[in-house]
C-alpha cells in the first residue's frame, strides 16, 4: 500500500501491515475479559512480563499477578520463550494495552492455609533464619511463618537457633500481607497453665475457655467513601464465649458470613456514633435476625441520637420476634456501661464534632486457684480454701501462716481491648487507655495530611502511634483508612517509626488478644 509520495524527491513510503486486518479491531470479541489463553513470554522486566497472544497482540502480566507467592523478580518463575496460561483481566483498546494474569488460574494457597492453620493451631516448624528483625520458620508442608524474637525463647530460657524444629502456635493470620505469625513461647506457657488448672478441678473448664476465646475479627477497615476490597467500620469481638459487635458499617452481615462469625450468637452491639459508615449496616443485620427467628433480646449501646434511628427501623418492622434493648450512652468521663462476672465494657467520649464514644473491653481479675497438693499437705478447711481464693494468706490460731504465693496461683493475667474510631487526639486520651493490652485506633490520614485530620476531627498515623507510646499499650492495630490511599502498609510504616508493635488491619484479619 502506498502511504506517501514525494514526486520531487522521487520517494514513496509503502506499508505492508495495512494489507492485513488490525488484530485490535476485533480484540474485544476474540479476547473477552475472563477468557483463558496460551501466551508466549517475550520480555521480562522488574515489574512484570510481556506475553504475546498472537502477532501484534501483547499483554502485561504484572509481577503481583504472576504468582500467589511473593516474587523478587519475574525470572524466578518464567523465562523468555516460555508458553504459559493466562487470563484476560482488562484491556484498553485505544492504547492497545492488555492486562493479563497467571496466578488467577491456580488455586489461592491462602484459602487453604486459613482452613489448615486457623489461629490457635499448634504445629511443628523448623527455624530457617534468625536475626534482629525476628525469625523465619517453615512448616513441614513448606509454609513459611514469622515470629518475633521474644516469641522464640525456649522453656530453658535460651533462644531457638537455626535448624531447630519446635512446636509453635499460630497467633495471627494476615491476609493483606499473606503473613502467618507464630509463637513457640505460648506453647509451653499455655501448657504450663493447663497443667496448673488440672490441679484445680473446680475451675479447670472455665480457665481453659478463658485462655482460648479472646479474639477480634476485622469486618471492615475503610472510612466513609466506598473502596474495593475494604468494607466500612465493623469489628467482631469474642470474649469468654460471648460475641460482641463494635460498629456496623454497611454490609456488616455479609462480612460476618464471609469470615465465619456466628452472627446469630451476637449478644450486644456497641455503636461509636451515627455517621453512616459506622451504622448503616445495622438495619440489614436486624432484619436478618428477624427472618432467622431470633427470639432473645439484642442489646444495643450507643449515643442517645441513635434512638430515633432504631425507632424509624421499628416503625416498619413491628413484626420482629425479638426485643431491641437500647441502652443510651451519655457520659463525659470513662464509665462502665456493661458488666458480667468475667468482663466489663467502659465507654468514654471521643472528639469528633458529634457525640462519639470509644469502648474498652476488660477481663476481670480471676479468682486465685488453690494448688491441689496443698489441700492435702496442710489439711486445708473449706474456710481456709475460701481465704486463699480471696487472695489472702491463711493464719491459723497457733500462728502458722500458709502464704498465698505458695498455696495458690492466678490462672491468667487479665487482657483488655480498646476501640477508638473517628476522633482527633484529645487531652487525657493516653490516660484513659493506660495499660491496655491491644489498642485499635483510627488512622484516617497519613502524617502529610495532618491539616485535614485536624479540620475533620480525625487522627494521623503518627498521632495514633504516639498515643500508644504514651498509654503504654502492648500492641497497636490501625484502620479506618482514607480512600485516597489503597496501600495500608504506608500507614503501618509511618506508625512503626514511633511504635514498632503496630499492625495495619485488613478485612478478615483475626487477632488473638
Amino acid at each position: 500500500v502506498i502511504l506517501t509520495l514525494d514526486r520531487e524527491a522521487r520517494k514513496m513510503s509503502l506499508g505492508l501491515k495495512q494489507l492485513t486486518q488490525n488484530p485490535w479491531e476485533s480484540i474485544r470479541e476474540k479476547y473477552p475479559v475472563g477468557s483463558t489463553h496460551k501466551a508466549t513470554v517475550r520480555n521480562i522486566t522488574n515489574f512484570g512480563v510481556f506475553a504475546e497472544l498472537e502477532d501484534g497482540v501483547e499483554g502485561l502480566i504484572h509481577i503481583s499477578d504472576l504468582s500467589w507467592n511473593k516474587l523478587k523478580h519475574p525470572s524466578e518463575l518464567v523465562a523468555s520463550g516460555d508458553v504459559i496460561d493466562v487470563v484476560i483481566l482488562e484491556f484498553d483498546e485505544n492504547n492497545h494495552k492488555l492486562s493479563l494474569g497467571h496466578k488467577q488460574l491456580t488455586p489461592n494457597p491462602w484459602d487453604e492455609l486459613e482452613a489448615k492453620y486457623p489461629v490457635g493451631t499448634v504445629v511443628d516448624a523448623t527455624v530457617v533464619s534468625a536475626g534482629d528483625k525476628g525469625y523465619v520458620l517453615k512448616f513441614e508442608d513448606g509454609t513459611e511463618a514469622a515470629a518475633f524474637n521474644r516469641e522464640m525463647v525456649k522453656e530453658d530460657g535460651k533462644q531457638a537457633v537455626v535448624g531447630e524444629t519446635l512446636p509453635v502456635k499460630v497467633v495471627e493470620l494476615r491476609r493483606s500481607t499473606r503473613t502467618v505469625r507464630v509463637s513457640h513461647l505460648r506453647t509451653y506457657q499455655e501448657a504450663r497453665v493447663a497443667r496448673e488448672t488440672a490441679e484445680a478441678d473446680n475451675t479447670k473448664k472455665a480457665i481453659k475457655k478463658v485462655n482460648s476465646t479472646v479474639e477480634k475479627t476485622t469486618l471492615g477497615d475503610a472510612s466513609a467513601m466506598p473502596v474495593v476490597n475494604r468494607n466500612q467500620s465493623a469489628q467482631a469481638l469474642q470474649v469468654h464465649g460471648r460475641l460482641f459487635l463494635v460498629d456496623a458499617g454497611e454490609g456488616v452481615q455479609s462480612q460476618m458470613v464471609r469470615y465465619h462469625v456466628p452472627m446469630m450468637k451476637l449478644e450486644s452491639v456497641f455503636i461509636s456514633h451515627i455517621h453512616g459508615d459506622h451504622v448503616y449496616g445495622l438495619f440489614g443485620l436486624l432484619s436478618t435476625f428477624g427472618m432467622g427467628g431470633r427470639t432473645v433480646p439484642l442489646h444495643v449501646y450507643g449515643p442517645g441520637n441513635l434512638k430515633p434511628f432504631l425507632t424509624f427501623f421499628l416503625s416498619y418492622n413491628e413484626w420482629l420476634p425479638f426485643e431491641i434493648a437500647f441502652h443510651p450512652v451519655n457520659t463525659r468521663f470513662p464509665e462502665v456501661i456493661f458488666e458480667t462476672k468475667s468482663v466489663s465494657v467502659t465507654a468514654f467520649p471521643l472528639l469528633h464534632g458529634i457525640e462519639t464514644y470509644g469502648y474498652i473491653f476488660r477481663e476481670k481479675e480471676p479468682q486465685w486457684n488453690v494448688r491441689k497438693e496443698f489441700i492435702a499437705q496442710y489439711g486445708l478447711t473449706l474456710t481456709e480454701i475460701g481465704t486463699l481464693k480471696r487472695g489472702e494468706d491463711v493464719v491459723r490460731p497457733d500462728g502458722t501462716v500458709i502464704p498465698l504465693a505458695d498455696a495458690a496461683y492466678k490462672p491468667f493475667s487479665p487482657r483488655s481491648y480498646a476501640y477508638v474510631s473517628d476522633t482527633a487526639v484529645f487531652p487525657g486520651e493516653p490516660e484513659v487507655l493506660k495499660g491496655v493490652t491491644v489498642l485499635y485506633h483510627e488512622t484516617t490520614f497519613l502524617n502529610e495530611h495532618a491539616d485535614k485530620a485536624a479540620s475533620r476531627f480525625h487522627t494521623t498515623t503518627r498521632q495514633a502511634a504516639q498515643v500508644a507510646v504514651d498509654a503504654g499499650v502492648s500492641r497497636l492495630l490501625i484502620g479506618h483508612y482514607s480512600s485516597r490511599n489503597t496501600d495500608q502498609n504506608l500507614y503501618e510504616a509511618e506508625c512503626r517509626t514511633i511504635f514498632p508493635e503496630t499492625y495495619a488491619t485488613a478485612d478478615g484479619d483475626v487477632y488473638e488478644i
